[in-house]
Parts: structure tokens; sequence; C-alpha cells
């Protein structure tokens, strides 16, 4: 009887070293994993702050400090914000700032200080930023093509022509910024 004790009592041990091995080595393996999972984290988080600073680079409305960070086709570094030159609209679907649009959309790129002179088509006042831009997406009279908005007086004044359709004498800058804003109809995608 003692030796059948002695047996059980061996092979109790026996399976007591068999799991403390499979849960060292189980240990081993999350410890791994862990450190694998971590590395595999870190690399995520570069390839995102890689890609959200080449989509910051890249897109319109973007903040910048100078051209060389406005990485879309004909795109300037105009007052710290990535745009399209002035009077070239930006074509989302082609990712790039075009002459003209096929098509023009809904939506505007923004250039403050800057308008048009002496080519109003149709002028509202007390009008938001956002009835000015409606107002020239609705017109059906013309192809409007830009918009000015004066921040006084919400003076919109509505045109088919652009920053580049204009004669240079036509095409003016304001010295301060907020006095004025100019709204570039984009092309629909």
């Amino acid at each position: 009887m003692e030796k059948e004790v002695n047996n059980t009592i061996s092979t109790k041990k026996s399976e007591e070293q068999q799991t403390r091995d499979k849960l060292a080595n189980l240990a081993s393996t999350v410890e791994g994993l862990e450190s694998k999972s971590q590395k595999a984290e870190e690399h995520i988080e570069q390839l995102a702050d890689r890609l959200s600073t080449t989509e910051a680079k890249a897109s319109m409305g973007s903040s910048c400090n100078d051209d060389s960070e406005c990485l879309v086709e004909r795109s300037l570094c105009i007052n710290a914000v990535c745009v399209c030159d002035p009077g070239l609209a930006y074509h989302p679907g082609k990712n790039k700032c075009v002459d003209n649009c096929t098509t023009y959309g809904q939506h505007y790129t923004s250039l403050r200080g800057y308008y048009i002179g002496n080519h109003n088509v149709q002028n509202f006042y007390g009008f938001s930023e956002t009835q000015c831009k409606d107002a020239c997406t609705a017109v059906t009279s013309y192809v409007c093509r830009s918009a000015d908005l004066r921040t006084r007086d919400g003076l919109c004044s509505l045109t088919h022509e652009s920053l580049k359709t204009v004669p240079k004498s036509f095409y003016r800058v304001e010295s301060k910024p907020s006095i004025i804003t100019h709204y570039s109809r984009n092309c629909l995608t």
C-alpha cells in the first residue's frame, strides 16, 4: 500500500510540475503577445500620425505656414490656410485646382480679404455666410462662380466671374482680411 501511496504522490507531483511548466509557458506566451501588441499599437499610432500629417498638408482648408505645405496642385498658403490659387476652383474628384468646372457644386473655398470689384450681377444686404453661399448655389439664370460677403453690413455680391477671369484692376485685396471674404465655388465631385 505504501508503494501505491508513493506512486500516487509521485504522479501528483509530476502532474503539478507539468501544470507549473504549462503555466510558465503560458505566462511567457502572454508576455510575448503583450509585447507584440504594444509594439503593434505603437506602430499603428506612428502610421496614423504620418497619415494625419499628410492629409493635413494635402487637404484644402488646412492650416499652413508656406506654399510648400499645400500639396494640392495649384494651391497656395494664403492667410495661413491652403487654398486654390485665387480664381481657381477646387475639384475634389481630381484633388486639384482647376480653371473651370464642368458642373459647380455647393461647397466653397473662402479667401478672407479678397473680392471682385464692379462685376456684381446680384447684391443682397444683411446676409450671413451661409445665406450668401446658398444664394450663389441657387442661381439658375447664370452660373454663379463666386460670391463676396462684406462683414459690416452683410452685403453679398454674386457674380459669374472668378478672380482669374476679371481684369487685374477689378481683383481686390483688403489690407484687413476680416473686412470681406471671397467665396470661390468648388466643382461638383
